[in-house]
Formats: structure tokens, sequence, C-alpha cells
């Protein structure tokens, strides 16, 4: 189950004022056109508001600075491009996934993409996206490729960026610099105001430009902590500072740069995969897995993918008597694979389904018992380009 966060009124205002004084919303000096959102801007709201970036960011910020915010219940591509059109959106408030499908679909049946083999979307070309000022991307990372893909796909003089943030901050952290018309590739910003960041590295020395360590944080949208878990508090808000569990690298520029999540490296807090923005538990699935009559034990890891981010993929060990059968029979070992996957999808929400299983000997553990989930994450990944890992492409919208 994912970690209840205690945030305050204080921190969710100080947040929005946050917003409101990087984007140049609180000085009566910044003229009508250049507001990055004011009473003409029209924001599409795709997002599901339990979620932080739907609720906080786009809901109350657009709300507070006046705009109008366009509530659609569920996210179609050709739906929301109806709604961009008549209703003269001006910001599209994304994450990856649904960059992906404006990029990027092989044909209207969106529930039979392949994102294997995905061309580029007729779809778009059939409305006008003129009036949109404001690509705004985040709640995942954000691919070169992608960003120059929308760079095609969406108007000249719109301004496309990625942003940064986390339940933990009352949401946002950093955005593209508004000198920009599309944010440095790869980058998720510079900081809002109001916060002061340090980049720590394994060894416990600060890092300097462009060197790797995780991301600190003091701002005053800081949450209290983790309700009823004192522990998780304790390891990831010390003395006054955020420790985000995000590893980065800051340029001389001040852009900040993320290049993995180091998480797995506090007992407390789970090593969380995150799917189309939502959060997945690995101890959730791993629990549904060993209740299977066929499986001794498991490791689920995420994996990346073009569409969704990340993917679950299940590393289990058979029981004795399944692992024989699959050693008498090719068909059995697949039939036992898909038998799993189908197991999963039945009790669990559609985003924690398993893009695959790998039957491996034994899962590795340290003399404690606790699973070394690093070493079968960098297996899967080493599998990845060599073809050897078998992924399920089919993606359900």
């Amino acid at each position: 189950m994912r970690q209840a966060v205690m945030i305050t009124h204080y921190a969710v205002i100080a947040n929005m004022i946050q917003n409101g004084q990087y984007f140049q919303l609180t000085s009566s000096n910044t003229p009508a056109e250049q507001l990055v959102f004011g009473p003409e801007s029209v924001i599409l709201c795709t997002l599901p508001l339990f979620h932080a970036y739907g609720l906080l960011f786009v809901l109350f910020t657009g709300l507070c600075y006046g705009a109008t915010i366009l509530v659609s219940q569920q996210f179609q591509l050709e739906r929301a491009l109806k709604s961009i059109q008549r209703y003269r959106v001006t910001h599209l408030c994304f994450v990856p996934p649904m960059a992906v499908l404006l990029c990027k679909v092989d044909s209207f049946h969106h529930d039979e993409l392949e994102v294997s083999d995905v061309v580029q979307s007729p779809i778009v070309q059939n409305y006008d996206l003129t009036s949109v000022r404001y690509f705004m991307v985040g709640a995942a990372p954000v691919s070169s490729e992608l960003t120059e893909q929308l760079v095609r796909v969406l108007p000249e003089e719109c301004k496309i960026g990625q942003g940064y943030g986390m339940t933990e901050t009352a949401t946002m952290i950093s955005f593209m610099r508004l000198d920009q018309r599309v944010g440095t590739l790869g980058s998720a910003g510079v900081l809002l105001p109001g916060y002061v960041a340090r980049v720590v590295k394994q060894d416990g020395t600060l890092a300097g430009f462009n060197e790797l360590g995780e991301l600190h944080l003091k701002t005053p949208s800081m949450a209290l902590g983790y309700l009823d878990n004192p522990q998780a508090t304790a390891e990831t808000f010390k003395d006054g500072w955020l420790h985000t569990g995000d590893e980065v690298t800051i340029n001389e520029k001040k852009e900040i740069f993320i290049s993995d999540r180091i998480k797995v490296y506090r007992s407390i807090l789970p090593e969380l995969i995150k799917v189309r923005a939502f959060q997945v538990a690995p101890a959730e699935l791993e629990g549904l897995l060993i209740d299977h009559p066929d499986v001794a034990d498991a490791c689920v890891v995420g994996i990346p993918d073009a569409y969704s981010g990340e993917l679950p993929l299940a590393f289990v060990s058979l029981t004795k008597e399944a692992r024989a059968r699959t050693e008498r029979s090719v068909d059995e070992h697949e039939k036992l694979k898909t038998g799993i996957m189908e197991y999963v999808a039945k009790h669990k929400v559609y985003y924690k389904r398993l893009a695959g299983v790998e039957f491996v000997d034994v899962i590795p553990k340290n003399p404690s018992g606790k699973l070394l989930r690093r070493i079968l994450r960098d297996r899967a990944k080493s599998m990845l380009p060599t073809g050897d890992l078998k992924i399920a492409s089919k993606v359900k919208l």
C-alpha cells in the first residue's frame, strides 16, 4: 500500500505561491500576454484528482491564478483533441504516456496499440491545436526523443517543458526556464523560488556540478511526514532536509537532471515502480505471486518502457512440482508464464499488471533475508537489448 503523506494547508498554499513567483503571476508588472497562467488561460485537466499533480498543481494553482479548468473524466486521445479545438485550450498538463499518444498512434483502435509498432499520428492532424501555448509534462521522466517529437506536433509558439515534483513537497519542485521555448533536453528544469537544494554523494560528501548524488531539499511546502509511520518519516525527513530518493546531477545553469531512483537504499520506504505516473509497490505484487500454487518465491522489479515509463517484471522461483512440469515441455513453460500473468491481471488494477515473467532457480537475498532487488533489475536491463527478455507489448488504455 502507498504511504499516506501528511500535507498541511500551509504547504499547499506555500507551493501555490512558489509557483506564482516562478511564473511571475504575483507581480503586477508582468504584461498580461506574458502570464503563464491567468484569466485568459484554459487548462485541460485529464489527470486524476487523487494524484498530487492533478489536484495540487493543475486544479489548485490554476484556479488560484484565475485560469479556467476544463476537467475530463478520463484521458482518451481523440476526446482530448476535440476539447482542445472546441474550448481553445491554452495549457496541456500531461504525463509522458499521454504525450506518447499525442505523438504516436497507429489507428483509432487505441486498445489495440502496439507500442513497438507505433507511427506518426494521423489523428492529431485533423484537429486545430493552434490555441495551445504551454505543454507541461510531469510525474515521470521525459526522454529527449519524446520532446523532439512534441516539437514537431505542437504549434511553433507553444512552449514545451518538463517539471519535477513530489507529493512530499505539495508537488512542484522545478520547471523549465521561462526564457526557453523548449526545455533543455533531459532536464527537469530549475528550482522554484523558496527551495534550497544539495546533492549528496554515496560517501556522504557534497557533489559538485555534474556529479551524481541524492537530491536533498528544504522548502516551506514540505510535508510533515508519513501517516502512522514514524520510522519512514525519520528516514526521509532529516534535520530539516527532505531526502528525495532521486539520484540527480545539477549543471552550471542550475538545471536538474534526474538519473535514477535510489530509494532502494532505504529500508523503510518501498522501491516504487512508476507506471504511467501511478506508483506500484513491488511488495504488493510479490505477496500476491507467492499465493500462486506454482510459485515458491518472487521478486518484482521495474523495467524501462517507452510508453509507460516503467513496467513491473516478475522473477519467479517455481515449486519443485511446477519446475518439473516446465522441464518436460516448452509449451508448459510458456503456458505457466502466461497463467501467472493472467493470475495477477485478475486480481490487480490494470496498471499493476505484469509485463512479463522470468523463471529463476533462486531469488537472491542477503544473509538477513532481504531481497537483493538491484541484482535482478540489472539482470533485466541487460536482457532487454539482446531480446532475451519477453515483454508483453499490448497496452490496454
